[in-house]
């Protein structure tokens, strides 16, 4: 099976995904309090405290773009806000114009904040397409200093299992090829299989966008790039696995002397 190869991060001319915005208000109506039994405020005291739940996809999802540097044209794609700062995205999206750091994030509160590509995988590896965006704290909304960190994933996912998607400012369902696929690395006879694939084809955009497990909301993935057969009607999305972001962050760390 032959795939052509494609990059989901999108580059555009004049405009941006800045406009055209909708800011919609909200209201919050709060109900009228009641007397409470002792015996039950007592009891509700005695539970034990509930472990922080990491944030939805919608609430760690970020638009991500960068100037090519020609004064007309930008790269943009999405990203996943890890929490401290950190932004994780696709290398390809932000490394257009690579003299110049400055990037641009936004997330669901729809303001603009200016950061920093601070990390890039492929200067570690070829192919690890992964890159980290560092936002100054005083650049922080508040409900970003308080958000909890996401989870990396401890293990990635099996072929034909469910995952969310959250990409391209929507949250979608997919799954993992039904099974590992075989690669050949730049024409050698050496193969290694593939489970890093979603059966869904995410184009222009989606680049940088988070791969999460439904079910415990751990981040398993980095949306990378797209695999196409028009002949065989294909449309799939490769990522880069958990097992390859939880390195890739650690030595981030290690570098700077911080620690998440």
């Amino acid at each position: 099976m032959s795939f052509t190869r494609s990059n989901p991060a999108k580059i555009a001319g004049n405009g941006s995904f800045l406009q055209g915005l909708a800011f919609i208000p909200i209201g919050i109506r709060l109900a009228a309090m009641k007397k409470t039994p002792l015996f039950i405020l007592l009891l509700a005291l005695a539970l034990p405290a509930q472990a922080a739940q990491p944030p939805s996809p919608e609430q760690a999802m970020m638009h991500v773009q960068k100037d090519a540097g020609d004064g007309t044209q930008f790269s943009h794609g999405s990203g996943v806000y890890l929490g401290g700062g950190l932004v994780l995205t696709a290398a390809h999206v932000v490394t257009v114009n690579p003299g110049h750091p400055e990037v641009k994030v936004m997330g669901r509160e729809h303001q603009i904040i200016d950061a920093e590509v601070v990390f890039d995988g492929t200067r570690l590896e070829p192919d690890l397409d992964l890159a980290l965006i560092r936002i100054d704290p005083s650049r922080l909304p508040v409900s970003r200093l308080a958000q909890e960190a996401v989870p990396v994933c401890p293990s990635n996912p099996l072929p034909s299992r469910p995952v969310t998607v959250a990409a391209e400012d929507r949250i979608s369902q997919s799954s993992t090829f039904p099974q590992a696929m075989e690669r050949r690395n730049n024409g050698a006879d050496q193969t290694s299989g593939w489970t890093n694939i979603l059966s869904t084809g995410y184009h222009h955009g989606a680049s940088g966008g988070g791969v999460y497990d439904p079910a415990s909301g751990c981040l398993e993935g980095i949306i990378s790039l797209e695999l196409g057969n028009a002949a065989q009607n294909i449309d799939l999305t490769v990522f880069i696995p958990a097992s390859r972001i939880t390195p890739f962050l650690n030595q981030y760390f290690r570098q700077t002397g911080t620690a998440r």
